[in-house]
């Protein structure tokens, strides 16, 4: 399922599939909590190409933060919408798996781990999506936002 069609689905539907994304997400903020934390909040994570990474996700995840988050400024840049000029996420609370765990990657010891962390939050997401059964759609995060743009 798309984004958007995620979003159409009834808003009883919705919050249940979102309260077990929301669980997800603090399960995962327990582990993360029990690891160190080299964050620096330099912004440069969202930078994707100054980062020389992509930010992959779900449709569920994207679907939750464009549910109450509208994207700012151009998706033609290879910089997350959500970033604000203070180098901090504008979506913190509803930030992707992905997001959740890359900081750790700048450090090397730690990736190992952190990617672990990241596969088994996915996991879950894609169990919840699957026992639905929806396909299970993991798409670039700056790719997602331009099609949803297109279909709006």
């Amino acid at each position: 399922m798309t984004p958007r069609e995620l979003m159409a689905l009834p808003r009883e539907e919705k919050e249940r599939l979102y309260e077990v994304l929301r669980g997800v997400y603090a399960e995962l903020e327990k582990q993360l909590d029990q690891e160190e934390r080299p964050c620096t909040s330099c912004g440069a994570c969202c930078r994707f190409s100054e980062a020389g990474h992509r930010l992959y996700v779900s449709s569920l995840e994207a679907a939750w933060v464009l549910e109450a988050h509208k994207p700012r400024g151009d998706l033609g840049q290879d910089v997350c919408p959500f970033l604000t000029s203070e180098h901090h996420c504008g979506v913190r609370e509803r930030r992707m798996v992905g997001c959740r765990t890359y900081y750790r990657l700048h450090q090397r010891d730690l990736q190992l781990r952190s990617e672990d962390l990241c596969n088994e939050a996915t996991g879950k997401i894609k169990s919840l999506c699957r026992e639905r059964g929806w396909d299970f759609s993991y798409v670039d995060w700056m790719q997602c936002l331009r099609d949803h743009a297109r279909s709006s």
